[in-house]
C-alpha cells in the first residue's frame, strides 16, 4: 500500500486536450478529475495531446493544481508514439488515470502500474444507435474489441452514471466486477447560494432578445447531426420574434453552408458560454446517438434553464429537473408550444428551486471525492491520512479533503 511508505500516491492522467480551457466533455472530465485528486493530496501530472499551446505550464498549475505534459498530437501514429514515450518515462507515478480506451494501448502496454480507465462513454453502445450502415458497424466492431482490451488490462473502469455502468456490465460481463462509478459534473459550479448566474447578454449580432440554444463541438459527429437538425427542421418553425443560437466549434462553419438562414447565428467556440446559457429562453439537446451523460445538459441544469431533449440526451440524469423529454418526430412541436405559452414566474422560480436542490446534491465536492476514493481503495492506493484513518475504523465517506486546505 501507497499509503505504508508515509506518502500519499502520485498520478498521471492521460487524456486529450484542451484540459485547462476545456471546450469538450472529454476535457471538462479530465478537468474534473484533477481538482479532485489535487484536493485529495495527490501528487498530479496531467499528460495532454493536443493542448494547442495556449496555456503555459504556469497558467496549467495555477488553474488545476496540477502539472501539465503537453504532447504535440497530430497524426496518430505519432501522439501514439510520444504518449508510450511519455508513459514510460513516469516511472515515479503510482497509478495511471487514462480518460479514453484510444489512449490505452499506448499507455497500458509493459506497465505495471495500477490503470484506471475512466470511459467518460460506451463506444460500442454509441455507434450501435447510429444504425446498421457499414460504416458504423465497422466502427462498431473495432470500438468493441478496444473496449474489451481496454477492460481487461485496467484495474477499474470507471462509469459515469449507474445506468451507463449497467450498460457496461451488460454488454461486457467479463470485466463487470471492476466497473464502478464516478458521476459527471458541468465545468461551471455556481458559487453556493447563489446557483444561478446574473448574466449580462454577451455581444451578437442577433436581431431578436429571445433565442433557443444548442450548444455542441460539431467535431463530435452526433452533435453535428444534431445541429443541423436544429437548422434544418427547427429554425423555419419558430416564432419570428425568436432567434436559434448554435454555440461550439464548427458552428460558425455549418451555418455558412447552409447559406446563413435568417434568425440562425452560429458562434463557433465562446470563451464564456455561461452567459449565453443562462440566457436562452430553452436550451436544446435533439441527440439519438451518443452515449453517458450529456455535459451540455448539465451545464443546462447547471445554469437553471428549461431543456428540451431526447430520452437519449437525458440518458444517466433522468431525474434531473426541469427536462422535457420529446422524440425527434414531436420535437419541433414541443419547442414551439413551449415558446408560446412560457411558464409563469412563479413556474420558473419552482423549477429554479428544484434545479437548485439537484445541482446541489449532484454536484457536491464531498459526493464526488467519496466516489473517488471508492475507485483509489479498489487498487489499495488510499492518500495516507485517508487510509490511517480507515486503518483505525474511520469511515472515508465521511473524509473532507479539498484543495484549499
Amino acid at each position: 500500500m501507497t499509503a505504508s511508505r508515509g506518502i500519499s500516491p502520485s498520478v498521471a492522467i492521460f487524456t486529450f486536450g484542451p484540459v485547462v480551457a476545456a471546450e469538450g466533455g472529454l476535457g471538462v472530465r479530465a478537468r474534473g478529475v484533477t481538482r479532485i485528486l489535487v484536493g485529495l493530496g495527490l501528487d498530479v501530472r496531467v499528460i495532454s495531446v493536443g493542448e494547442g499551446g495556449r496555456d503555459t505550464p504556469g497558467a496549467a498549475s495555477s488553474v488545476l493544481g496540477a502539472d501539465l505534459i503537453n504532447l504535440d498530437g497530430g497524426h496518430v501514429w505519432r501522439w501514439m508514439l510520444q504518449l508510450w514515450r511519455t508513459s514510460r518515462s513516469l516511472r515515479d507515478v503510482d497509478i495511471v488515470v487514462v480518460e479514453t480506451a484510444l489512449m490505452l494501448p499506448a499507455v497500458a502496454l509493459f506497465r505495471k502500474t495500477p490503470i484506471v480507465w475512466d470511459t467518460n462513454e460506451l463506444e460500442t453502445l454509441h455507434y450501435r444507435r447510429l444504425g446498421w450502415h457499414l460504416e458504423t458497424i465497422a466502427k462498431r466492431l473495432i470500438w468493441r474489441v478496444l473496449e474489451s482490451w481496454a477492460g481487461r488490462r485496467s484495474d477499474v473502469v470507471v462509469a459515469v452514471s449507474e445506468r451507463e455502468a449497467s450498460e457496461w456490465r451488460k454488454i461486457f460481463p467479463s470485466f463487470a466486477r471492476k466497473v464502478v462509478v464516478v458521476e459527471h459534473v458541468p465545468d461551471s459550479r455556481p458559487e453556493p447560494g447563489n446557483p444561478f448566474l446574473d448574466a449580462v447578454r454577451p455581444p451578437t449580432s442577433r436581431a431578436n432578445d429571445r433565442y433557443v440554444l444548442f450548444l455542441g463541438n460539431l467535431v463530435a459527429k452526433h452533435n453535428l447531426t444534431a445541429a443541423r437538425w436544429c437548422v434544418q427542421e427547427l429554425a423555419p418553425l419558430l416564432p419570428a420574434a425568436c432567434d436559434l443560437i448554435l454555440a461550439g466549434v464548427g458552428t460558425e462553419k455549418l451555418v455558412i453552408d447552409a447559406g446563413q438562414p435568417r434568425q440562425v447565428h452560429g458562434l463557433g467556440f465562446v470563451e464564456n458560454i455561461d452567459e449565453l446559457v443562462a440566457e436562452a429562453e430553452i436550451c436544446l439537446a435533439p441527440l439519438l446517438s451518443g452515449a453517458g451523460v450529456k455535459t451540455k445538459v448539465l451545464h443546462y441544469v447547471a445554469l437553471g434553464r428549461p431543456i428540451i431533449g431526447t430520452e437519449t440526451a437525458f440518458e444517466g440524469i433522468e431525474d434531473a429537473p426541469g427536462c422535457i423529454t420529446a422524440d425527434l418526430e414531436s420535437f419541433a412541436e414541443v419547442v414551439v408550444d413551449q415558446l408560446s405559452s412560457p411558464p409563469t414566474e412563479r413556474g420558473h422560480a419552482r423549477r429554479e428551486a428544484l434545479q437548485r436542490a439537484w445541482a446541489s446534491a449532484r454536484f457536491d465536492e464531498r459526493r464526488l471525492t467519496t466516489q473517488w476514493l471508492a475507485v483509489l481503495d479498489c487498487v489499495d492506493l488510499l492518500p495516507v491520512d485517508v487510509a490511517n484513518d480507515r486503518d483505525s475504523g474511520g469511515d472515508i465517506s465521511m473524509v473532507n479533503f479539498s484543495a484549499d486546505e
